[in-house]
């Protein structure tokens, strides 16, 4: 079996994603996924498609990372067993590992034992925080997920994902805080669609009050690794990437293939999460629109995500605008954490004690933070 450890791989893994169910048992309040049936994917295909990209002869990439997903991918358990089982039983040119994507709602006594008996398949947890977010937002399964947190604790430098919506805005930086509390990092965004409304105005202000409380939390505890929401790599403003370079691998370095076997650029193009479905969409780089985007200074660390730009635009790079005052609000809060950061780090380690590379990180910083801090229109 060909599995070397992460530091010995020296390009971008391929991202292979099988939807093998589209079925759920949940029904989260700000779930994409439009269409769920209760269709599987098939053994031969999952089997066809890991054995093409594992004998690739490809020098793009050098390991595959095969991620289970749906639906609820639990469902399928026993397809991903037998995926499993194949994969490891041979050798392959291409490294890999294994990742499955749950609400955390069907861990059995015996997946509990299947998984001790493969460490090389790492459990990724979707949590939204406090109960009464949680229950609101994922159809009362707060007490029943966190009946199988143990579980997950084996991965906790692997990020939960947390959803911001409608339903948990007022509640961002309790549930970041709990979720802490339970021991894991945190992995928060807004959600893209335009589920805002005439409230919109209130819903930001409600925001920025959150973000306010996540910044003094992570100033006051500095050992937690706060989430992009606030830790959004503001340095990267003096040294912006090409237009061209969008925020995910999405056509690149991802494959989502449906349960009919079909490949797509990522798993949000595919009938089952989109009213404008699309297996080969037109990925070549012309410009983005609209303007205000083009012109922003946040343009190349906003995530934006092509499948939903092309969903409403048919163009990925036609870029929906409804979460644009949010990401200004957590470049701003990004900013400020970095300020309260960097004053107690000159406090410390005063400057003028710093070697010449330390000197000029700091500098670098302040900059960035002058550049957003001194920026009353970030064009959104």
């Amino acid at each position: 079996m060909k599995n070397p450890v992460p530091h010995q791989i020296k390009k971008p893994p391929l991202l292979l994603s099988l939807v093998i169910t589209e079925e759920c048992n949940l029904d989260c309040s700000y779930c994409f996924v439009i269409n769920k049936s209760q269709r599987k994917m098939s053994e031969s295909i999952a089997l066809s498609k890991v054995e093409k990209y594992l004998n690739s002869e490809s020098d793009e990439y050098e390991h595959v990372q095969i991620d289970f997903t749906g639906g609820e991918p639990l469902l399928n358990f026993c397809l991903i067993e037998k995926v499993v089982n194949y994969v490891c039983s041979k050798q392959w040119n291409k490294s890999f590992s294994f990742s499955i994507g749950t609400n955390g709602t069907l861990i059995t006594p015996g997946i509990r034992k299947w998984s001790h008996e493969h460490p090389c398949v790492v459990f990724a947890l979707s949590f939204d925080g406090i109960k009464e977010v949680f229950d609101k937002n994922r159809s009362n399964s707060y007490d029943l997920v966190l009946s199988n947190i143990d579980f997950f604790r084996k991965w906790s430098d692997n990020k939960v994902k947390m959803t911001i919506s409608t339903e948990s805005i007022d509640q961002v930086a309790n549930s970041i805080k709990h979720i802490h509390e339970l021991g894991f990092e945190v992995a928060a965004n807004v959600v893209f669609e335009d589920v805002w409304g005439a409230k919109k105005d209130e819903y930001l202000k409600v925001f920025d009050e959150q973000l306010s409380e996540c910044i003094t939390f992570y100033a006051e505890n500095p050992e937690l690794k706060p989430p992009y929401l606030v830790d959004m790599p503001i340095e990267a403003l003096l040294f912006p990437r090409k237009k061209s370079e969008r925020f995910c691998g999405s056509g690149k370095n991802m494959i989502a293939v449906d349960v009919d076997g079909i490949e797509y650029p990522c798993h949000r193009f595919l009938p089952m999460s989109s009213k404008n479905p699309q297996a080969t969409p037109d990925l070549t780089f012309k410009e983005v629109n609209p303007k205000k985007c083009d012109d922003c200074i946040l343009l190349t660390l906003c995530p934006s995500c092509i499948a939903y730009n092309y969903e409403c635009n048919s163009d990925v790079d036609h870029r929906t605008t409804w979460h644009c005052e949010f990401i200004h609000l957590q470049a701003l809060a990004s900013a400020k954490l970095q300020y309260l950061k960097l004053k107690k780090e000159i406090q410390d380690n005063p400057p003028e004690g710093c070697d010449i590379y330390k000197g000029a990180e700091i500098k670098r910083k302040i900059e960035a933070i002058r550049i957003l801090m001194g920026k009353t229109d970030l064009n959104v």
